[in-house]
């Protein structure tokens, strides 16, 4: 059920109860939640944001069952996106024409896309499993594939041309996300230790910008 709550930096509650100024960089946020509609909804994740204020997500039911959806900047959500014979359907990006891209399981992992009710399966030749996570507004998408999970190679597809590429050294690397400018941004294992991930960038020209740590993390 659409709600809206006020979220305050709490240090502000502090700073103002004592009588001491805010400073400037204090910050009130209104944030608009929501979920899925249905009374079974366990949850309600949201995967990705278009330009025109389009998000794309995963809910799940009480009975396990996994969906994608589509949430329109108005509110209102497009019907359950459950791809046709899979047992899970993961819906992680969507371009603001409302086409949605994402992840199915059936025998294996399968991308596809989603528009206006139809359904499209989309495979790297010769992997085993595909996942598509990230589409722009050309049309262009990214993601990942494999075949036995020791060595996961990121991907874009970029006017229909596929482009498999590597980070020097990484044998895990996953593709997330994918933006107008045809930057792509993911994340890597680190192979002197499988518990620790970084990020990384690369430009539409394949120039790739790594380790991106977020601070003491």
């Amino acid at each position: 059920m659409l709600h809206r709550s006020i979220l305050v930096l709490l240090s502000s509650l502090i700073l103002a109860a004592s009588g001491v100024a805010l400073a400037d960089t204090v910050k009130i946020q209104v944030v608009s939640s929501y979920d899925f509609p249905g009374t079974d909804i366990s949850y309600t994740l949201g995967g990705a944001i278009a330009n025109n204020g389009t998000i794309a997500g995963i809910f799940a039911k009480e009975n396990g069952r996994v969906g994608g959806y589509e949430r329109r900047a108005n509110g209102d959500f497009s019907r359950a996106i459950l791809f046709p014979g899979s047992s899970v359907t993961s819906a992680y990006g969507v371009n603001s024409a409302g086409v949605v891209s994402g992840t199915f399981i059936s025998d294996a992992d399968h991308g596809f896309f989603y528009d206006r009710g139809r359904y499209t399966q989309y495979d790297v030749p010769g992997a085993i499993h595909t996942n598509v996570t990230g589409l722009n507004d050309a049309g262009d998408f990214c993601g990942f594939w494999f075949t036995d999970a020791v060595v996961i190679t990121p991907f874009l597809n970029v006017g229909g041309a596929l482009i498999s590429f590597s980070i020097p050294g990484i044998d895990v690397v996953y593709a997330r996300a994918i933006n107008n400018l045809g930057q792509v941004a993911g994340g890597y294992v680190d192979p002197s230790n499988p518990s620790v991930e970084h990020g990384f960038l690369r430009d539409a020209d394949g120039t790739l910008t790594y380790p991106l740590d977020f601070p003491d993390s």
